[in-house]
């Protein structure tokens, strides 16, 4: 079993945010969650045991939070987590056929 829970924030997470922010948030959030769910699955396809991944998604992912106060609505977090949903759906039809259950949770604030 895997659980993949990466996942930063950022205070200026607007739509206006830095690129090289975003890339980074997009590199941790996304990225990095496909390349430990890939190399995972490819070492339980190697065992032929089948196994679980588990994926830290958000709330955010599904609905966009309204702001705190004065803050701006964040926009590039629950972007990577949306992706970080369909990453899991579409890592769970391509590794189904190896015996891999691939699923994602989405908490709220904590």
């Amino acid at each position: 079993m895997v659980h993949s829970n990466a996942g930063i924030g950022a205070f200026d997470d607007s739509p206006d945010m830095d690129l090289e922010k975003w890339n980074q948030m997009l590199s941790v959030n996304l990225i990095g969650v496909m390349l430990v769910d890939v190399a995972c699955a490819n070492v339980m396809i190697q065992h032929g045991h089948g196994g679980s991944i588990i994926n830290t998604a958000s709330v955010s992912g599904h609905i966009v939070n309204p702001p705190y106060g004065d803050a701006p609505v964040i926009t590039c977090y629950p972007t990577c987590k949306a992706a970080v949903i369909h990453l899991t759906k579409s890592l769970a039809l391509s590794y189904a056929k190896h015996g891999i259950r691939v699923n994602s949770i989405s908490p709220g604030y904590i």
